[in-house]
């Protein structure tokens, strides 16, 4: 009886920490950005869905059970879920690569990209 309460309470314990800190917040408030940014200033037709996709990314990183490193194995396994193209995976290599920095995001927000 003592192990099932030790178990359920070390279950409560891991619950109430993933409900404090989130996994991958960085990454999701990055993508949370650039669907603001494509909303806010639409470049072309495609915008409006570009600016949903980031919001969806912005919800799946959250629910991954892994904290993403930007390591190049693993970047190659994102591409393997729903929603994780070719564009989502180079803005996550040029943010880890740069220290969190997304050149994209820069460019909309000094108004240059087009």
């Amino acid at each position: 009886r003592n192990v099932e309460s030790r178990e359920n309470s070390q279950n409560l314990n891991i619950d109430a920490a993933r409900e404090v800190l989130p996994r991958n917040d960085k990454v999701s408030r990055l993508f949370l950005k650039l669907s603001k940014a494509y909303r806010k200033a639409p470049l072309d037709t495609m915008s409006e869905m570009k600016s949903r996709q980031f919001q969806i990314l912005a919800g799946r990183v959250r629910q991954l059970d892994f904290e993403i490193t930007g390591d190049e194995h693993q970047l190659r396994s994102l591409s393997q879920i729903k929603h994780f193209g070719p564009s989502s995976i180079d803005i996550l290599r040029d943010f880890f690569d740069n220290d969190g920095k997304c050149d994209r995001l820069e460019q909309f927000e000094k108004g240059k990209l087009k």
